[in-house]
């Protein structure tokens, strides 16, 4: 009888354990790749590409292209707390790139680079509103291997018929 109870309970528990980590897996494995996004109207598409190279900017560290980005009027988080202009921003991202690669393996110095390597994971999920010459995106930003995963939230505005960021945040939740 206690043989029979321990072996129910062995099997019990393989149940629960293998159920949880396939709820874990599909979890960890589920979302819609940014680049497998399909757009709606084409205003959506114009923000999906600036997105994309916005992020790729950000991950090659190519100031040129992430200020042509950014619109001149907007707010730009760095560092996880500072929100900056974009002048602000240009100025302050070369030393923060800098810093970056000297503090890399001793670990994170922002919300933004929580693996030591900003801007280094893929994007998942962006949901996008647009509203006359605004827009708000918020796109899941997963790290590759520990699928860590944060909200990137971005605000846009379309300036002379020209997408540009004038917002960026990271969840803080």
């Amino acid at each position: 009888m206690e043989r029979r109870r321990t072996i129910r309970d062995r099997i019990v528990i393989a149940c629960v354990l293998s159920t949880i980590a396939a709820v874990l897996f599909f979890a960890l494995t589920s979302g819609t790749p940014i680049d497998r996004y399909q757009p709606r109207p084409p205003d959506e598409q114009q923000i999906l590409t600036l997105i994309k190279r916005f992020h790729s900017a950000g991950q090659t560290r190519n100031l040129t292209v992430y200020s042509d980005c950014l619109s001149d009027g907007g707010q730009f988080m760095l560092g996880s707390t500072r929100m900056l202009s974009k002048d602000e921003l240009m100025r302050a991202l070369p030393g923060f790139w800098s810093d970056l690669a000297l503090k890399n393996a001793a670990g994170p110095v922002s919300r933004e680079s929580m693996t030591g390597a900003w801007l280094k994971g893929d994007l998942y999920d962006p949901v996008i509103k647009i509203t006359g010459r605004t827009a708000d995106a918020a796109v899941k930003f997963v790290v590759p291997g520990s699928r860590w995963t944060i909200v990137w939230f971005l605000g846009f505005e379309n300036t002379r018929g020209r997408w540009q960021v004038s917002r960026s945040e990271w969840d803080m939740g």
